[in-house]
């Protein structure tokens, strides 16, 4: 990951209470690292999913994302 890449997410990792309260499907527009198919599993996650299962879900994709990037 770039500077601001690892400063961002140490941020979100730090401040995570904080966004506890962010509804996943309404930030999926603006997260460009996923293609429409990955929104596409979100969007039909959330509607068997918890909120919570996925945020973790995302983390898991973001983790895989950057793992991969490298």
């Amino acid at each position: 990951m770039m500077f601001a890449e690892d400063k961002t997410y140490q941020y979100i990792c730090y401040h995570h209470s904080n966004f506890c309260n962010v509804h996943v499907l309404d930030i999926l527009p603006h997260l460009s690292c996923l293609t429409t198919s990955d929104q596409d599993q979100f969007r039909c996650s959330a509607h068997q999913s918890s909120t919570i299962q996925i945020a973790h879900q995302l983390s898991a994709f973001w983790h895989g994302a950057t793992q991969s990037a490298y």
